[in-house]
């Protein structure tokens, strides 16, 4: 008896990881889909921003068409789209790099970042709680804290 309960516990936290993993693509859509239409909802023109206000028309006209904001707002939308599936995530208006480029600089720091994040809340979860059971609480601890920085670093490491 027990040894199927067990197994039924595996199979639904299985069909559980799944089905949050499923719902996951919808929502990645939907947010991309808010995000997109909320930048460009917001009042200011992004071409003013990196030119400048004192640029020529002219100038302005081409940084415009370059960045493909003279076309209608759904066109822009199915490009962004199409370039994201390509992995293609433009360019960096500070440093006109590639933004795939500049993520990957940045990333070791980010990881280092977790993970001293990650020792200094285990250590503090350690001390804080070790007047009630401190082997069970760490190893909760441990626990949740590598279940996040797994979580993390999976996500991070689509994005190298």
């Amino acid at each position: 008896m027990a040894g199927f309960l067990k197994e039924v516990m595996i199979l639904s936290l299985k069909d559980y990881i799944l089905t949050r993993i499923l719902l996951a693509i919808p929502m990645m859509f939907i947010l991309l889909i808010v995000i997109f239409f909320v930048l460009r909802i917001i009042p200011g023109d992004p071409v003013l921003a990196i030119l400048g206000g004192k640029a020529p028309q002219e100038v302005i006209d081409q940084k415009r068409h370059e960045l493909g904001l003279d076309k209608p707002i759904i066109i822009q939308f199915f490009d962004y789209v199409g370039d994201l599936l390509k992995g293609d995530l433009g360019k960096s208006t500070l440093t006109s790099r590639p933004v795939w480029n500049e993520i990957k600089d940045r990333f070791p720091a980010t990881v280092e970042l977790t993970l001293f994040a990650f020792i200094v809340a285990v250590l503090i979860g350690v001390f804080w709680e070790q007047k009630r059971r401190p082997i069970e609480m760490v190893l909760l601890i441990l626990l949740q804290e590598f279940i996040q920085f797994s979580y993390m670093l999976f996500l991070y490491s689509g994005s190298v």
